[in-house]
């Protein structure tokens, strides 16, 4: 065959697998198709390598521009048989003498294959590209995705390396199908990321208290982004939003990817929904055991707080206490308050006067106070406010409340 058709094929290389060896004696040469492509009913064909890419060239002549397709590495080792790839078109050795084409309805290894949009035969043998049976090329192909899809796991590994993702992600510009992860085991445990080779590795930090309350180490990275070592090379990755693990709920919306070392793993992920269900209902689990411990932690660390919260100090003495009350009553009468209010007083020493800001002139008086009230619920509580008296020019009165500061819950035997 002349080597001007692929000028770019410099470096032949030969690829062994069982009694099928692909090399150039092997491969290159003429091919008729079982079904015409283009108005043509024959390929040359030539197999070598394309700067660090093993792949085989097909084109119509000689001096036509040829397909390149290029080696999976991975789908070649785990089938046992040699898979060329360009554009979602996939050229398999069926024998010595012949190529299945195919199209399929997603990658090889992603998932069963259902449907093939386009079949061909590229056959030296010119009675078999005659026969050309496309149910039995569509089987062919279908089967090999069975069969990627459906190896046995094996044996588990918990260690760094390769991990591959069932969603691949944009990194670099380019989709990431595999992460590069370690587990730095010294010190303050954690796992190192890195999702490309021009990217910087990203550190996930282990939660302890997170971890035993869930009974698996997590790991964060800033605010809102987790990985659950779920079990031997099995990482789950999620975003937990601002609010973070242990304080929000896994919802319907709530979204993971799975990464591990054992791509077989991946594969059965990717088409058992029962798994995906499964590792659905594990992560509503963790996240509902955080968030209850937290919930919990939070109202005993509350209800301590509350079990030694003093009363303010009473200030000056007012000599009208009614008077106080009913103007905190007022008040909470007007913004629909909860609470049965018990009594009022002044937590400040002494009133402030209150002028106009441009005449200087007397307006009025505030003075601080608090107002104790108990909780439909029982709890006992108690609200700081600001009292307030209009000045008439000689006197003052119209006693009223003029805003509220925090609320406290208290112990009612202090009362």
């Amino acid at each position: 065959m002349n080597k001007c058709l692929l000028g770019l094929l410099v470096v032949l290389f030969n690829y062994n697998v069982h009694a099928l060896e692909l090399t150039e004696a092997s491969v290159n040469g003429e091919y008729y198709l079982g079904v015409p492509e283009r108005g043509k009913s024959k390929v040359l064909m030539q197999y070598g390598q394309l700067g660090n890419k093993t792949v085989i060239a097909v084109a119509a002549c000689q001096s036509c521009p040829p397909a390149v397709y290029s080696f999976q590495e991975e789908p070649s080792k785990t089938l046992g048989t040699p898979v060329f790839m360009t554009s979602g078109l996939y050229l398999i050795p069926l024998n010595e003498n012949s190529f299945v084409l195919v199209q399929p309805d997603g990658l090889l290894g992603r998932k069963v294959w259902s449907k093939i949009g386009h079949a061909n035969l590229y056959t030296r043998d010119q009675q078999a590209a005659a026969n050309f049976d496309r149910a039995s090329v569509e089987k062919f192909a279908i089967d090999l995705s069975h069969k990627i899809m459906n190896q046995e796991v094996g044996e588990m590994a918990h260690s760094g390396g390769e991990y591959f993702l069932a969603v691949p992600q944009k990194h670099g510009g380019k989709i990431q199908s595999s992460y590069s992860i370690e587990f730095n085991e010294k010190g303050k445990k954690s796992v190192l990321v890195k999702p490309c080779d021009s990217c910087s590795m990203v550190e996930y930090k282990i939660l302890p208290e997170e971890s035993g309350v869930i009974g698996v180490d997590v790991y964060r990275n800033a605010s809102s982004y987790y990985l659950f070592d779920l079990k031997d090379g099995v990482l789950v990755y999620t975003f937990a939003n601002a609010s973070g693990f242990g304080r929000t709920e896994w919802s319907k919306h709530s979204k993971y990817n799975v990464y591990s070392n054992n791509q077989a793993y991946i594969r059965k992920i990717l088409q058992s929904k029962q798994m995906q269900n499964t590792l659905d209902s594990m992560m509503g689990e963790y996240f509902a055991k955080a968030k209850s411990y937290f919930e919990q932690k939070a109202l005993a660390e509350k209800s301590a707080k509350d079990a030694a919260r003093e009363l303010p100090k009473e200030g000056l003495v007012y000599s009208d206490k009614q008077q106080l009350l009913d103007a905190a009553s007022r008040w909470a009468q007007a913004w629909s308050w909860k609470e049965s209010l018990i009594k009022t007083y002044l937590t400040q020493s002494d009133w402030s006067i209150t002028r106009n800001r441009l005449t200087g002139i007397i307006t009025g008086k505030v003075i601080g106070g608090v107002v104790i009230m108990k909780h439909p619920d029982g709890r006992c509580r108690y609200q700081m406010l600001n009292y307030r008296q209009d000045y008439d020019g000689s006197s003052y009165t119209n006693l009223q409340v003029s805003g509220i500061g925090p609320i406290y819950d208290f112990a009612c035997d202090k009362l």
